[in-house]
């Protein structure tokens, strides 16, 4: 994992397989916004290829980079159905982050209510 962040509830993981599970607390990534108390298999969304990376999460979300270079998202949003990483609700179903750039991302991480991302571009 990249993130040196202390998004300590979220824990992530990938396989030789480029397949990543996720587990704890994103209460967006369930209807019933309870934790994930078991690993559980994130798809990538359709047309982003396969995983890349993973880059830890915040409070409650999760992030992670996919073969194409994109940013990708999911978890915690508020009351108001607001996410807290994006101005959309992106809950349950992990979907790129509206980046001012179409450039590739190479890093990225992210603490409680915050994130970073790298450019491959100089």
């Amino acid at each position: 994992m990249n993130g040196e962040g202390g998004g300590g509830d979220v824990k992530m993981e990938e396989d030789r397989d480029k397949l990543v599970y996720v587990w704890g607390y994103l209460p967006g990534a369930l209807p019933q916004r309870t934790p994930l108390q078991s690993p559980t298999l994130v798809k990538p969304p359709p047309l982003i290829g396969s995983w890349k990376d993973v880059c830890g999460g915040g409070c409650g979300f999760a992030m992670a980079i996919s073969d194409a270079g994109k940013l990708i998202t999911w978890g915690s949003t508020d009351d108001l159905g607001q996410s807290y990483v994006t101005s959309g609700k992106h809950g349950e179903i992990p979907e790129p982050f509206p980046l001012p750039t179409d450039a590739s991302i190479v890093r990225a991480a992210a603490g409680w209510a915050h994130c970073v991302a790298v450019t491959g571009q100089e």
